[in-house]
């Protein structure tokens, strides 16, 4: 969780830096042009890179929170077999593939 958090802290910043306020530009940036900005970052391998790697932190984050809120609020006991564990894996890895569908899809070309 520790390594995660900090992967996911250095992403929110980079982030900014790339899509909000451009100070980051490895395509040109015109900040009245969301959709040319997301679509020419993502077109560059090592940006799509660093956003699939961000996105799988999230994801471990997202299933770990989803597979541990139920006994943080004391509704369910320990078991051996516990029934959110499969939600929280499906819920993780269904939110995880959305969003990373939009950087795979830009940098193959099949969003122009």
């Amino acid at each position: 969780m520790r390594v995660g958090g900090i992967v996911i802290a250095a992403f929110i910043i980079f982030h900014l830096l790339h899509l909000t306020t451009g100070t980051i530009q490895p395509a040109p940036f015109d900040a009245g042009h969301v959709y040319a900005n997301v679509v020419g970052g993502f077109r560059i391998w090592w940006v799509s890179a660093i956003y699939v790697i961000a996105l799988a932190a999230i994801g471990l984050l997202l299933y770990h929170g989803a597979w541990s809120w139920a006994r943080t609020l004391g509704l369910s006991r320990s078991s051996a077999t516990p029934l959110h564990r499969p939600v929280a894996i499906v819920v993780a890895v269904l939110i995880w593939l959305g969003f990373t569908s939009i950087p795979l899809a830009i940098l193959f070309g099949l969003v122009k």
